[in-house]
């Protein structure tokens, strides 16, 4: 499924653009170089603020609906996925070593501490491989790689469910937007790298809520 429209309300500097020689491109970089994505002293704090400031209210009505649709597709895959042997470890490994502060779920039952539930989450979402797809000019990614992160994330920090589709919503549009602005497969890394950022923003965003910027 597309994930288009899932994220929030654009930021006007968070809006680097795809340079006109780069649609249709398949090989070879960008014929000219991104825009930046700066609202602050640096793109990684100007990315960061934007995580910080973003808000449920910023998610239109049709937004949170697609949010919701791709939380629902990916709890479908990961339901298929059950019972399958590389799961059924990931599973197993996080009932046997995150037992210490076993306080997220585990799909499927059980539960275990917010880092290896959100493994064996992420394991149960990734592996039957149908789940969205965002398509840029020269890669791709799945923005639901970031979905059994940030549900155990949400869980641990024990926020509420807006607060779970606006983190996801952020982790998606950064995803999203680093796709298509950086040709990370040309360059020989995996498309799961830019789900390391997102993940790392909704963190952020799950922790600093409520606190000035």
């Amino acid at each position: 499924m597309s994930t288009q429209g899932a994220g929030p309300k654009s930021d006007p500097h968070l809006q680097p653009g795809v340079p006109a020689q780069a649609v249709g491109q398949t090989a070879g970089h960008y014929a000219t170089k991104p825009k930046a994505i700066i609202t602050g002293e640096s793109q990684a704090q100007g990315i960061a603020m934007f995580s910080h400031r973003a808000s449920y209210e910023d998610l239109t009505p049709e937004r949170r609906e697609r949010l919701k649709v791709s939380v629902l597709d990916s709890l479908a895959c990961a339901i298929n996925a059950l019972g399958a042997a590389p799961t059924v470890a990931c599973v197993e490994q996080a009932k046997q070593f995150g037992g210490s502060d076993a306080q997220c779920t585990l799909i499927g039952g059980g539960n275990a501490n917010v880092i290896y539930a959100a493994s064996a989450n992420t394991a149960l979402v990734r592996y039957v491989d149908l789940m969205d797809s965002y398509l840029g000019p020269v890669s791709r990614c799945h923005p639901s790689d970031n979905v059994g992160a940030v549900l155990a994330a949400c869980e641990h920090a024990g926020r509420s469910g807006q607060e779970f589709l606006t983190a996801l919503a952020v982790a998606y549009q950064v995803e999203s937007e680093l796709t298509s602005v950086a040709p990370f497969m040309e360059e020989g890394f995996d498309l799961t790298t830019r789900s390391t950022l997102g993940l790392r923003l909704n963190g952020h965003h799950l922790i600093t809520i409520g606190r000035s910027a």
